[in-house]
């Protein structure tokens, strides 16, 4: 794991570090302490702006997927779209065919694992997700909620991940009331 990935851990060690230098400092009067509280500071903001700055592959997957989902809220198809493969007219058709058929009103990602695999230059990706949605669909009367497990693959191409396949489990209906 790359340290900038999460740089918190980091930067609270670095204020512990500096909170301990300032108060042996303090106590001592030794300059070397004081060295030790800034150069503590700097290395902690330095871990916030890298992270800040740098958007790991991980991070790019974990911003893909929220997007998509209010893409798919608001009917943005084009956005959608925009994220498979344009190799791929397949997958590019089951997922119109999918948005004429479902049109949600709300998509909340509830769980989203992703696992990265190969060399930087030919990275590729799975992302494991639960997701629980609500809305409305062809030949269903009245909205329609339900959880989707989806196992989307995704490879990096000009910088950008794009989604090369997916499988999706059965949509389960969460829905409590009784249909006849």
């Amino acid at each position: 794991m790359m340290p900038f990935h999460d740089a918190w851990p980091w930067a609270i060690c670095c204020a512990v570090v500096a909170g301990v230098s300032l108060l042996l400092w303090s106590q001592a009067g030794q300059r070397a302490f004081l060295v030790a509280m800034a150069a503590a500071l700097v290395v902690g903001v330095g871990c916030l702006l890298t992270d800040w700055l740098v958007v790991t592959d991980r991070e790019q997957i974990e911003r893909l997927f929220p997007k998509l989902a209010r893409a798919a809220e608001t009917g943005d198809t084009e956005t959608i779209l925009a994220a498979l493969d344009p190799s791929l007219a397949p997958l590019r058709n089951e997922a119109e065919r999918g948005l004429r058929e479902f049109h949600p009103e709300e998509v909340r990602i509830t769980r989203l694992d992703v696992t990265l695999a190969g060399p930087a230059e030919a990275r590729r990706a799975r992302a494991e997700m639960l997701i629980h949605t609500r809305g409305d669909a062809r030949g269903v009367s009245g909205p329609l909620s339900a959880l989707i497990d989806l196992t989307v693959d995704l490879r990096k191409a000009g910088g950008q991940f794009l989604i090369t396949d997916f499988e999706a489990d059965a949509a389960r209906p969460t829905d409590r009331r009784r249909r006849d």
